[in-house]
């Protein structure tokens, strides 16, 4: 059985392993029968370079060599398919974590328990990208002319200060 990839591993494939996607989608590919090729696969579908995985495969370093590899069409195809099954655990694991809140919340709603429902809910948005987490950071800096201010506003300045840092940390410039 052929796993199907999904649009966001579809993303990462250039146009030439795509192509070889779509022309082998029918048969499923084995494990590569040269076992360094198959590592060399494996480390690229995780995420490393080609030059890496080419060393990591046991081949000797050579940039050549390796991206040669890399554009193979049976490597490409076998790093679609192992980018896929990557892609579709998951999905899965994606998937049991919106069912489980929704029993959740299930469950807090026959409870009464409004509170946790609606965190079950605020979760089930966010893990789904419905809702983004959005904080505003500011950093104000500004100079002041120290040598202006009367004695009152330095004694203002100084008690705000240590209310933000603490006792002691107000300092005289």
């Amino acid at each position: 059985m052929y796993v199907r990839i999904s649009p966001a591993a579809l993303a990462f494939l250039t146009p030439s392993c795509y192509i070889t996607y779509i022309r082998k989608r029918s048969n499923s590919l084995a494990p590569l029968a040269n076992q360094r090729r198959e590592k060399f696969c494996i480390a690229v579908a995780a995420g490393k370079s080609a030059d890496q995985a080419y060393s990591e495969a046991g081949y000797h370093p050579h940039e050549g060599n390796a991206s040669r590899l890399r554009w193979n069409e049976r490597v490409c195809s076998r790093i679609a398919e192992l980018q896929g099954k990557a892609a579709q655990k998951l999905e899965i694991t994606l998937e049991k974590l919106l069912r489980d809140l929704e029993e959740i919340k299930a469950n807090a709603k026959r409870d009464k328990q409004h509170s946790a429902a609606a965190r079950a809910t605020e979760l089930q948005a966010k893990l789904s990208g419905l809702m983004v987490e959005r904080r505003e950071v500011t950093n104000v800096t500004a100079e002041i002319d120290f040598t202006r201010l009367t004695e009152a506003d330095r004694r203002s300045i100084d008690a705000m200060i240590e209310k933000v840092s603490g006792p002691g940390s107000a300092r005289r410039h």
